[in-house]
């Protein structure tokens, strides 16, 4: 293969051998719980790949079966026989997978948290969302399959059916919360399903794609420069900027990053190859020929047009619309972010977190935190000592089921 950030977990054992319909149960080989830690509360890690719908029939050929991991405090945790707990869904960065979290030592955490009282007893679920390109951006894609769809009904509903999540509280035992992309995907996703979600986390995520036009940050398009940074390109040299644009360098990770935004927000069904703005791609037995849309050109021009689409996934954009402006009224909203965030996304979350003050009447937090220990504040650095305070938060808004 020629590129690609591609994460080895697309390497998943009996992949397409559990049908979409069935959920932690019908892959025998993977229904042992792997316990996460060894002292305090021990949480238990179900590890599960099956079929997603959402995601059949994409361009690039990914492989449909997802891998869902489900934290738990219950080691007898069953479908059907388990009682219910409220439950977190954490979505991963661009880059990483589901298994970031395990990274990030979430099974420890929880227990400890747990043991000493400070959270509620909850689950925790993460999903892979990788695509051919880093990640699917939690985005309908006519190129890549549909990873909006895959978290919000489909995921949700499973974990619902199984875990009877809706029938003990519905969404007042519901959260989510992301890092990175993750985090800017499940801020807009509460915005667009509110009636889901009783509090959302974004940790280090771009909220306002188009910052506040250089003031403070250039937004996204501030990153575009790297496209020609990262593969040594004059601007307005159109031949290098072709020959760089149809073929992905894996090692150029900001690069890769925008190829993601552009599989997932600006596939195009247009053939007509003649814009210097579109790329054309294919490994050979491995994809079909697919047409996506960067936003900007040869010269580093914003293209307004391809730019639009990318607003319409925009959290900052979204919340500013009629439609969606009164729907995080009845939802706690978290904010963290490094103040030494590489990619400039602290601007952005205070962009956002300027909007939230401005509508008056959410209840909202953002912390602006700095690094210590000798540890920067950049994108990764701290996340294992903020993620106890996200789940410290979600702890506090989500609700105990009856009986508890």
């Amino acid at each position: 293969m020629k590129k690609r950030v591609i994460q080895t977990i697309l390497v998943l054992v009996a992949l397409g051998l559990c049908s979409g319909v069935l959920f932690l149960a019908g892959c025998s080989e993977r229904e042992n719980p792997v316990d996460s830690v060894q002292g305090g509360t021990a949480f238990h890690r179900w590890n599960q790949s099956l079929g997603r719908p959402s995601l059949q029939g994409n361009a690039l050929r990914d492989e449909p079966a997802r891998t869902v991991y489900v934290y738990s405090p219950d080691e007898n945790l069953m479908p059907g026989t388990s009682r219910p707990y409220p439950v977190l869904y954490l979505l991963h960065d661009y880059g990483s997978n589901h298994n970031q979290f395990e990274m990030f030592n979430l099974g420890e955490i929880l227990g400890d948290l747990t043991a000493s009282g400070e959270i509620k007893p909850m689950l925790v679920v993460t999903i892979e969302a990788t695509d051919l390109y880093g990640l699917g951006m939690y985005a309908n894609s006519s190129v890549a399959g549909n990873y909006e769809d895959l978290i919000a009904p489909e995921l949700v509903d499973q974990i619902d059916r199984v875990f009877a999540v809706h029938t003990a509280g519905g969404r007042n035992a519901r959260a989510i919360g992301g890092i990175g992309f993750g985090g800017q995907a499940a801020m807009k996703l509460a915005i667009k399903y509110p009636d889901l979600f009783s509090s959302v986390s974004a940790m280090n995520a771009p909220l306002a794609f188009a910052g506040d036009g250089g003031v403070t940050t250039a937004g996204i398009p501030g990153l575009f420069k790297y496209f020609f940074i990262e593969n040594n390109l004059p601007p307005g040299d159109f031949a290098s900027f072709k020959t760089a644009r149809d073929n992905p360098n894996p090692a150029n990770f900001i690069s890769n990053m925008l190829y993601s935004m552009a599989v997932a927000f600006s596939p195009t069904e247009d053939l007509n190859y003649t814009r210097p703005w579109t790329v054309r791609d294919t490994i050979p037995n491995r994809t079909d020929i697919v047409y996506f849309d960067l936003p900007f050109d040869q010269h580093t021009y914003l293209e307004l047009e391809v730019w639009d689409r990318w607003l319409e996934h925009d959290v900052r954009t979204l919340y500013a619309m009629d439609q969606y402006h009164d729907n995080l009224d009845d939802v706690a909203v978290y904010l963290d972010a490094g103040a030494d965030d590489e990619y400039g996304f602290q601007y952005q979350s205070a962009l956002f977190a300027q909007d939230l003050a401005a509508q008056g009447h959410v209840d909202y937090q953002f912390h602006l935190y700095n690094g210590s220990g000798g540890l920067k504040a950049d994108h990764n650095q701290m996340i294992p000592l903020r993620l106890i305070e996200v789940l410290k938060f979600h702890s506090a808004h989500l609700e105990q089921p009856p009986g508890w």
